[in-house]
């Protein structure tokens, strides 16, 4: 019996129904320990990830395969840093990863040259 085919509030308040939301409840308890436990290791290897909310650093650790989406925490990284340039795709649909030069916050631009500084 399910609350789509009874309606009524005190039969679907069984208590065998509650202890199953208790245990959901715990499972769910151990999922968020285990995801805190994972992004303080992140933050311990690199510590600028300390200033990223839980939920920013999420987003960035699960797209680290494109940049272009985790560009946008950069400022949040990085005091004076507001964005990369990246070598623009050769196909449509592809993703680009190499960065060719940063901004700054006052707008000044810095090119990479040969993965250097220039």
């Amino acid at each position: 019996m399910n609350s789509a085919t009874n309606p009524s509030v005190v039969d679907n308040c069984t208590r065998s129904k509650i202890i199953m939301i208790t245990e959901w409840y715990t499972h769910i308890e151990k999922c968020e320990k285990a995801l805190k436990d994972y992004l303080e290791v992140k933050k311990k290897v690199f510590p600028r990830f300390y200033f990223l909310p839980d939920e920013t650093l999420l987003d960035v650790l699960s797209n680290g395969k494109y940049p272009l989406k985790v560009a946008k925490y950069l400022k949040a990284c990085f005091i004076g840093l507001t964005n990369l340039e990246f070598i623009p795709p050769k196909k449509k649909g592809m993703i680009t990863r190499q960065a060719i030069g940063m901004y700054s916050k006052e707008g000044e631009y810095v090119k990479f040259n040969n993965g250097k500084l220039g």
